[in-house]
C-alpha cells in the first residue's frame, strides 16, 4: 500500500483513486468518506470521475462520516504507531 494512502485519507476529504485493484483500492473503498476509483487509465474514465466529484462538491454534497482519523477502526489499523508495531513483529518473526 502506497504511504500517501493513508495520508490522504486521514485528511476526511473525497479521493479520487487511479490505481489497478487490490489492497491500495480497497483500503480507499473502507475509509474514505468519499472516492471514485478508476482503473483502467484512460481520459474519459479520469473526466467522468473529476466530473462526478465537482458535481457533488458544486451541490454543496459534503462527504458521509467525518474525518477518517477519527474512525476508530482507521486509528486502530493505520495510524503511525499500529503500523510501526506491526513492522517491528515482522521483524521480530524474521530475527526468531
Amino acid at each position: 500500500v502506497a504511504g500517501k494512502t493513508y495520508e490522504y485519507l486521514r485528511v476526511g476529504k473525497p479521493v479520487l483513486a487511479i490505481a489497478p485493484s487490490g489492497d491500495n483500492l480497497n483500503i480507499v473503498k473502507q475509509y474514505a468518506p468519499r472516492y471514485e476509483a478508476i482503473n483502467d487509465y484512460t481520459e474519459a474514465s479520469v473526466t467522468q470521475a473529476i466530473n462526478h466529484l465537482y458535481v457533488d462538491w458544486k451541490k454543496g454534497l459534503r462527504p458521509s462520516g467525518s474525518d477518517s482519523s477519527q474512525k476508530p477502526a482507521y486509528i486502530e489499523n493505520y495510524n503511525r504507531r499500529a503500523l510501526t508495531q506491526k513492522l517491528a513483529q515482522v521483524f521480530d518473526s524474521v530475527i526468531k
